[in-house]
């Protein structure tokens, strides 16, 4: 889930959502070192910030709904197998807030490009510069 297409990531995140759901995982832990086990619980959080695995957030005016990946095997597939880049140095706190803050901006229809950790993410994960984000 790039955080530009996730509106991820991110996601990152304000739908119905007061809290974010507790996660054993680490916040300082960088991305590009969690195990296995690690990326699965970080796919269950950001599958529970989004409204669960395969569920589907609507927007109006245009803009692409949110879909969230159908199972936890599919979002290791395709998500978080980025992490294993080098440059993928952002920690699972840096990850979680973008992912609050893409779910934030899903629905605009002229999203602002990420900064910060979040650009950070999509250049040093993803491989997309962030000026090319919002455009996704």
């Amino acid at each position: 889930m790039r955080l530009a297409k996730a509106g991820l990531l991110v996601t990152v995140t304000t739908f119905a959502c007061s809290s974010s759901p507790s996660t054993s995982l680490d916040p300082s832990a960088k991305l590009n070192t969690l195990s296995t086990a690690g990326q699965e619980a970080l796919c269950d959080w950001t599958a529970q910030v989004q409204g669960g695995y395969g569920a589907f957030i609507p927007c109006a005016g245009g803009a692409p709904g949110l879909e969230v990946a159908m199972n936890q095997a599919t979002c290791v597939a395709e998500s978080v197998q980025h992490f294993d880049q080098p440059t993928c140095t952002a920690t699972v706190g840096d990850w979680m807030t973008c992912v609050k803050w893409a779910l934030a901006i899903h629905c605009s229809t002229n999203p602002p490009a990420p900064t910060g950790q979040c650009a950070a993410i999509d250049t040093g994960c993803y491989g997309t510069p962030s000026s090319d984000a919002a455009a996704d």
